[in-house]
């Protein structure tokens, strides 16, 4: 009964191997969370869809700049488990498979766990020729928190060979932040004024993605 089973299973692997569209593909994505570099596995069981999942790399170091969403493009790793985190999509493509550059419609998620952080600019102090100086202030959130992103996506890929692809993409979508210590100082800037958030326990806000990098495949779908 064993022995059936396992030739059962190969069977069906090798079949799904015949008969399907494997990849790697690597990528640039500039997300909510900042800049990120991943690396997914694919399989595309025919010429209409495709499922992907990988590893992601949060390389963003930056601050932001006195930005309307709180928590968009602020992420920051300080540990190096901190600095990985989960990617993957589900594409489909409704347009004829004989296209050289092909279009992709996917639903992207991002998973991070990493701290943020703020700067922005105040005028503060005692007057100077009539005026505050101004001053740059830093804030940030050394414990690190955990965010999602979902975004809706249209991917296209350039086909250099049977093997090799370019592919761009640009899309929309959100990231939910939830776990920071609500005794922290939260806020978020409006109209030049920062709004203090409170004890509120978790955030939503709209982001957008770009996305450039290569794809390598084997097999047919």
């Amino acid at each position: 009964m064993r022995i059936f089973f396992l030739t059962l299973i190969l069977t069906v692997l090798g079949w799904a191997t015949l008969h399907a569209q494997h990849s790697i593909s690597s990528a640039f994505q500039r997300t909510y969370t900042g800049d990120n570099i991943t690396v997914e596995y694919n399989y595309q069981p025919g010429v209409r869809w495709r499922f992907g999942g990988g590893v992601k790399w949060l390389n963003s170091r930056r601050y932001n700049w006195n930005d309307e969403r709180a928590f968009y493009q602020t992420r920051r790793a300080r540990t190096w488990p901190q600095k990985f985190g989960l990617s993957g999509h589900v594409g489909f493509n409704p347009f004829p498979a004989t296209w050289k550059i092909k279009p992709w419609l996917t639903w992207n998620t991002h998973f991070t766990y990493a701290g943020a952080n703020f700067q922005w600019v105040e005028r503060t102090g005692e007057l100077i020729n009539d005026e505050l100086p101004v001053v740059i202030v830093h804030h940030e959130f050394l414990e690190a928190f955990p965010t999602i992103e979902q975004h809706l996506m249209l991917r296209l890929e350039a086909q250099f060979s049977q093997y090799v692809a370019l592919q761009m993409g640009l899309g929309y979508g959100f990231g939910y932040s939830w776990g920071w210590d609500p005794s922290l100082e939260y806020f978020k800037w409006r109209h030049d004024h920062r709004i203090p958030v409170g004890n509120r326990k978790s955030y939503l806000e709209w982001a957008p993605i770009m996305s450039i990098g290569m794809t390598f495949s084997w097999g047919k779908p």
